[in-house]
């Protein structure tokens, strides 16, 4: 129990500085991480001690969901040990490094995705004036929603920070070290960025560029040596964005964080998986069925003005369905509704075809109403009967010459 308050759990990590618990916070009743001083080759317990101190306000002072927030800072007396430790928030997942070792290299949309968020922690932290200096895959924490949480200030520098690092030595992991640090200069944001470009690398390949037998060979590849190309398979963009991060020249690199998170979020990016044994999610375009369904529909509609238009053919035409035929384009038939005249096809005849001038034998079908059979009949009998009233007449006359 640390300062009567304090559960310790497990060791959940450890760093140059000291070991992570996982603890309980009695008094408010949540679950923590608790960072907890020991000594080592970096300095003297005061310097190990005035790190600390550092880095529990730098940190706090560091207000984004994408850093891990301090809740406390103790010098514990009431030990055995006289232990100094640090309260942070317990981030729930996996480092990226242990996520690198057990998938190796991720897809370019979910690397750019934690580039993205990474950035965006570094650009609050730059604002703040603090200069993170140790940026690696050991301290980009992984939440099983796929966030990032960056952890582990404990070499952050600020501008009001006190000097704690004599001039010449350095500070950092030889295999994400800025070629300024390299060379014994001050650190700037422009330093986190290039080791971004170094973890993003890493993430794409499996493979730290840079890393060679030992940290001063390393330290001088930093210096020296160009970055291996990336292969063809990974985008323009990403590749230039990456080549711009790792930059020599500080100068070349991009301006601050917030570029970089603007050129990372260029696409649509998705989230590593926090832990490394869960499936690694991936964007399956939704297949939009609307679209497909009302093409269909259309299609039916054609295919049934087709028909119709052929129907309407066969009803106002004595030409044999199966024999073949040239229509113009224009032809009014095909725009001529079958089911509101299907007892009257001489009123869709095609105006395009003549009336025949010799009507067949089973013409009556076609024939106007004026022209019926009833009519025609009682016109041949009228003449008849005018024939026989003419005989009549004749007959009249010759019998009235022979009695004179």
């Amino acid at each position: 129990m640390l300062n009567d308050r304090y559960e310790l759990g497990e060791v959940i990590g450890s760093g140059g500085m000291g070991t992570v618990h996982r603890a309980v916070d009695t008094r408010l009743g949540r679950v923590v991480a608790i960072k907890i001083l020991r000594g080592g080759p970096l300095a003297d317990a005061e310097t190990a001690l005035a790190r600390m101190r550092s880095e529990a306000r730098l940190a706090a002072s560091i207000h984004h969901p994408g850093v891990a927030q301090v809740y406390d800072f103790a010098e514990d007396a009431s030990s055995t040990e006289g232990l100094s430790f640090i309260v942070m928030q317990l981030v729930e997942g996996e480092s990226l490094a242990a996520v690198l070792r057990e998938r190796g290299p991720l897809p370019v949309e979910q690397v750019m995705s934690i580039v993205e968020q990474v950035a965006e922690g570094l650009r609050v932290a730059h604002a703040a004036g603090i200069v993170h200096r140790d940026l690696k895959p050991a301290n980009i924490m992984l939440t099983p929603q796929g966030r990032t949480v960056l952890v582990d200030f404990g070499i952050a520098h600020s501008a009001v920070s006190e000097p704690l690092t004599a001039t010449g030595s350095l500070l950092g992991t030889a295999d994400y070290l800025s070629p300024e640090q390299a060379a014994g200069r001050p650190s700037t944001p422009r330093s986190d960025l290039y080791a971004l470009g170094v973890v993003a690398y890493q993430c794409l390949t499996g493979e730290s560029p840079f890393r060679r037998e030992s940290s001063i060979g390393t330290a001088l590849a930093q210096l020296n040596d160009e970055l291996p190309e990336l292969g063809a398979d990974v985008p323009a963009d990403v590749r230039d964005l990456i080549a711009s991060l790792t930059h020599k020249n500080p100068d070349r690199r991009p301006a601050d964080a917030a570029e970089v998170a603007r050129r990372a979020g260029g696409g649509i990016r998705t989230p590593v998986a926090a832990t490394a044994r869960m499936p690694v999610p991936v964007r399956v375009p939704s297949v939009r069925r609307g679209p497909t369904m009302v093409y269909a529909g259309v299609g039916a509609v054609v295919v049934a003005v087709a028909l119709a238009a052929f129907g309407v053919r066969q009803m106002g035409s004595d030409e044999d369905p199966a024999a073949p035929r040239v229509d113009s384009p224009t032809t009014p038939v095909a725009t001529t509704p079958i089911a509101t005249t299907p007892t009257t096809p001489a009123t869709v005849q095609p105006s395009t075809v003549p009336p025949p001038t010799v009507s067949p034998p089973n013409a009556a079908v076609t024939a106007t109403p004026q022209d019926g059979p009833g009519r025609v009949e009682k016109q041949d009998k009228a003449k008849d009967k005018a024939k026989d009233k003419g005989k009549a007449r004749a007959k009249a006359k010759g019998n009235g010459k022979e009695k004179g």
